[in-house]
C-alpha cells in the first residue's frame, strides 16, 4: 500500500513538472523546434520587395525587402513568410539592441530571404508598408 502512494506522489510530482515545461509561454517553446516558426521583436514598415523577374514554382527564389527600423539601434531579427494558398505574407521582424539613447530617425536597410512557391499561378504577396497593409501580385511559372 505505501509503494502504490510512492508512485501515486512520484506520477504527481511528475506530471506537474512536464505540464509546467509545456506551457504555452513565448518566451519558451520546449516541444517545437520548427525552424518556421514566427520570429519576436516587431515589425518594420517595407518600403519595397524586390524580386526576379521569373520565378519558377517549386524552385528557391531570393527575394529583398527594403524596410524602415525607427533607430540606428534597432537590427535585423529576420523575416517571417507564409504562403497559404496562392498568398504569401511577408512580415520583416526587428528588435531593439540595448536601452542606451539613440537619435529618432528612421534608419533604411534591406533583408534578403528565400522563398519557394509549390504552384504556378498569381500570388498576392502581403506586407505592412508606410500607409498600412499593402499588397500587389506576382506571377510564377
Amino acid at each position: 500500500m505505501k509503494t502504490r502512494i510512492k508512485l501515486f506522489g512520484i506520477a504527481i510530482f511528475l506530471a506537474t513538472i512536464l505540464t509546467g515545461l509545456s506551457s504555452c509561454s513565448k518566451d519558451s517553446d520546449w516541444w517545437n523546434n520548427d525552424p518556421g516558426k514566427r520570429l519576436g521583436g516587431i515589425s518594420a514598415t517595407i518600403q519595397n520587395l524586390n524580386y526576379p523577374a521569373f520565378i519558377q514554382a517549386g524552385k528557391q527564389v531570393e527575394l529583398k525587402a527594403d524596410f524602415w527600423k525607427p533607430q540606428p539601434c534597432y537590427s535585423l531579427i529576420g523575416v517571417n513568410t507564409r504562403i497559404a494558398g496562392f498568398e504569401l505574407e511577408v512580415d520583416v521582424r526587428i528588435t531593439r539592441d540595448h536601452d542606451d539613447p539613440c537619435a529618432d530617425v528612421l534608419v533604411g536597410e534591406t533583408a534578403k530571404f528565400r522563398v519557394v512557391f509549390p504552384y504556378p499561378g498569381k500570388y498576392l504577396v502581403k506586407f505592412k508598408g508606410p500607409e498600412g497593409p499593402e499588397s500587389f501580385e506576382i506571377t510564377v511559372n
